[in-house]
């Protein structure tokens, strides 16, 4: 339900809370930070993992481990998905 209410099929990990989200919704966006540390992907097909923004090893993105401008990314909003033949 609450997955309905505020991701609209958006990624939890990712969300941007706004100030009208629940009490109960921005206790849970809290909680995010740590959560995410503990997160492993199962890649499946890949069409909900980040591939430049989730992490990767030690809780880093692609973006830090290759230590690349954001700026310079042709494709920032790419998926795994979109580099499996």
């Amino acid at each position: 339900m609450m997955r309905d209410k505020y991701l609209h099929k958006k990624d939890f990990l990712n969300y941007q809370n706004k100030s009208t989200d629940s009490p109960v919704w921005k206790s849970l966006f809290k909680c995010r930070l740590l959560i995410k540390q503990g997160v492993m992907w199962q890649i499946g097909n890949g069409e909900s993992i980040s591939f430049w923004y989730d992490n990767w090893i030690e809780n880093k993105n692609l973006i830090e481990i290759l230590d690349v401008d954001e700026a310079t990314i042709p494709s920032s909003h790419a998926q795994v998905s979109d580099f499996i033949l």
